[in-house]
């Protein structure tokens, strides 16, 4: 089975791939006198720092130029680090920076200085000359969900530092990133023993995703060269676009739909309730209608119902749909079990973000009477930032596809993002109603969405 993203998605995950959005600043932007130093867990509530002077040098200057250094096992979150800075963010050991975006990287954003493993989940940097993540010290650097626009590299360790054999390895994990032009991805010192691996990853006007390097120590006066292997590299050695991973065929034949996004934030809950009309009488094809999420770089989760030229597989009777939750990916179709539903059965669609930030449930149940249509969870990350409703049919389908009402759609946002509902479009004769947002921003809801009949 094969089921495709929604243009409106597709779209949406093209622009949130292709550009850094930057949250909403809160408040004006604080210039520190000093670096401000970060012990325990920090919440910084998306405000934005600098240290109020232009980036004037390529030189690294030190960390009494960093805006904030990170004590060993410190956190912080939900910060922006404005343009008039030299060094951003250095970490004296281990680390997790959680949505921390750079305006305009000067010297280096990110520098790992200590022993210790570094987590830097979501976020962004760009206009980076040189480098984004430069890890000097020895242990595991995972970059997860972080977006990259106009850099030299997105990670390199340290290629002529003191003592650098004795700080190697270095191990750094690349995932569900997103880059635009970028000259290497990553750079590694295969000779100390680095390693690197790349999943899930896509983007546009990147030369070279994994290059190795041969490192040198500081006394031996010569700069790190580049190697022509590639065996301390796995995963990815070629990046994809976003209409790659989500490829639309021709052949397909697009009704209705209404989307919603990029945010700003990330979707955290979505929650809908599909009135699908009858199933065709006969059918020729395949049909498939879904409300589907996604980041636009890796997995789209889309609970489907599906019409097959029999239907039986899943206990349907003519005019009724096969039901079940599903997640399309590069690894392709993952599917729950599937039940049978009638044309006027309320089928209530549930996608929830668990406490792990990383595993999506899906629950499909049945609105009226509160039966378990179907469940599936899967890990896919906590970046969704798109959301919308499909009507996809491939050539061969026929007959009259019924009119389809989608009721009291809520979609929960991890944090206020006041201009989600600027971003809704519809497509195909499709309308909806009732756009309300509460919580700030945080809570959007819409009533209704028609999506008309279909031959």
């Amino acid at each position: 089975m094969y089921k495709l993203i929604a243009l409106a998605l597709t779209l949406a995950g093209l622009t949130s791939a292709q550009t850094l959005t930057i949250p909403s600043r809160v408040g004006s932007v604080t210039s520190l006198p000093s670096p401000s130093v970060i012990s325990g867990s920090v919440d910084l509530g998306n405000r934005e720092y600098d240290r109020g002077r232009p980036c004037d040098s390529d030189e690294d200057t030190g960390d009494e130029n960093a805006v904030f250094i990170l004590n060993d096992g410190a956190s912080l979150s939900n910060v922006i680090i404005g343009a008039n800075q030299l060094e951003g963010i250095h970490c004296k050991g281990s680390c997790t920076l959680k949505n921390v975006w750079f305006r305009d990287v000067c010297e280096d954003a990110i520098s790992i200085l200590g022993t210790g493993n570094a987590l830097i989940q979501g976020g962004g940097a760009q206009e980076a000359s040189d480098k984004v993540v430069q890890h000097n010290g020895k242990g595991t650097v995972t970059i997860d969900g972080f977006t990259v626009v106009n850099a030299g590299k997105l990670y390199r360790s340290c290629g002529n530092c003191s003592s650098n054999k004795s700080k190697s390895p270095r191990k750094v994990i690349i995932k569900n990133v997103k880059a635009r032009g970028v000259s290497n991805l990553v750079g590694i010192n295969s000779n100390y023993g680095d390693t690197a691996s790349v999943s899930n990853t896509c983007g546009s006007s990147v030369k070279v995703v994994c290059q190795e390097y041969k490192g040198v120590e500081k006394s031996d006066g010569v700069e790190s060269s580049k190697l022509s292997t590639t065996s301390s590299c796995s995963g990815q050695l070629s990046l994809s676009s976003a209409s790659l991973l989500f490829p639309t065929k021709r052949a397909d034949t697009w009704g209705g739909s209404v989307s919603l996004g990029p945010t700003k934030s990330t979707i955290t809950n979505a929650v809908t309730t599909l009135i699908p009309g009858a199933a065709p009488a006969t059918q020729n094809g395949v049909l498939f209608l879904w409300p589907g999420m996604s980041n636009g770089t890796g997995d789209l989760i889309q609970a489907t119902l599906e019409s097959w030229q029999s239907n039986a597989w899943c206990g349907a009777q003519s005019g009724e749909w096969c039901v079940r939750a599903s997640v399309f990916g590069s690894f392709g179709q993952l599917d729950g079990d599937a039940s049978p539903v009638a044309g006027d059965d309320q089928v209530r669609i549930e996608y929830d973000l668990q406490d792990d930030n990383d595993t999506w449930l899906q629950t499909v149940t049945n609105a009226q009477t509160g039966a378990v249509l179907s469940t599936y969870s899967h890990k896919s990350g906590p970046y969704m930032r798109g959301y919308g409703t499909g009507t996809e049919c491939n050539e061969d389908c026929t007959g009259t596809i019924a009119a389809q009402q989608y009721v009291g759609t809520t979609i929960t946002l991890a944090s206020a993002d006041t201009t989600f509902g600027n971003t809704i479009a519809s497509a195909g004769g499709a309308t909806y109603s009732g756009l309300t947002s509460s919580d700030g921003g945080k809570v959007w809801h819409i009533e209704s969405i028609n999506v008309p009949a279909m031959s």
